[in-house]
């Protein structure tokens, strides 16, 4: 089967306020191949960069009616990250690659809380860019390779599509409650923000991507309810010892 080619062009969000010592994720990696077969081609300049992502088990029927990536269908039109729709093709194919290799992966929903909030006092264009400021700031919290998008209205997700150590999952999950409870300052305005977080492991909380999904789901309804993180603790401590 041809492969299927996805082409995308990184955000131009600048950095809000971030910790000097986070690594940042590259525009340039965003959508790094997850399986060894996959290759990913960079081109352009600096302004517009392109990425190309192949994915040989993609059908013209899944991802378009030609083998260009249509952006429109794929990113969201705000923070220019993946969408539903594309996080979860990622989500498949770490799951797919998870289980040829025994890695483990893990997927995080994040919530910010009463957004709404923002575009009444502001405005729809200044809350679209706190949505940037906030897909930015999740930018600079994960390694290069892993996947932000936006799940919709006012909801993240994050693909951490391999991991070595339980040590670096806790950093990554340290870092972003700690990067989301900076203020963010927009056109002059600052408000701090209350997000909420659930998080999922393969193959610890489910074997198919659906099950992630659901898992996650829950795990961040309850931290709605309880305001508790105890669970990502919990949760961690169950896969220690799969991944030391």
């Amino acid at each position: 089967m041809n492969a299927s080619y996805h082409t995308v062009s990184p955000s131009k969000v600048s950095s809000d306020i971030v910790d000097k010592d986070t690594p940042k994720q590259s525009d340039k990696s965003i959508l790094r191949s997850i399986e060894e077969s996959q290759k990913l081609n960079l081109g352009g300049s600096a302004e517009q960069s392109t990425f190309i992502l192949a994915d040989s088990n993609s059908s013209p029927k899944e991802l378009g009616n030609d083998d260009t990536f249509q952006e429109e269908s794929y990113l969201d039109p705000v923070t220019e990250l993946p969408n539903r729709i594309l996080f979860n093709e990622y989500v498949s194919i770490a799951v797919t690659n998870g289980k040829r290799h025994k890695n483990c992966l893990a997927v995080f929903l994040i919530d910010i809380k009463d957004f709404k909030k923002i575009n009444d006092a502001f405005g729809y264009t200044i809350g679209d860019y706190f949505l940037q400021a906030i897909a930015q700031r999740l930018k600079n919290c994960v390694r290069t390779g892993d996947i932000i998008s936006r799940w919709g209205g006012d909801e993240f997700a994050i693909l951490l599509p391999h991991i070595k150590k339980a040590d670096n999952l806790y950093k990554i999950t340290q870092r972003i409650i700690k990067e989301l409870k900076y203020p963010f300052t927009v056109e002059n305005n600052t408000q701090s923000l209350v997000s909420h977080l659930g998080m999922a492991i393969y193959p610890q909380n489910g074997q198919v991507p659906q099950d992630l999904l659901n898992y996650a789901e829950t795990q961040l309804s309850y931290h709605k309810k309880t305001g508790n993180f105890n669970f990502i603790k919990e949760n961690l401590s169950k896969v220690n010892a799969s991944l030391s």
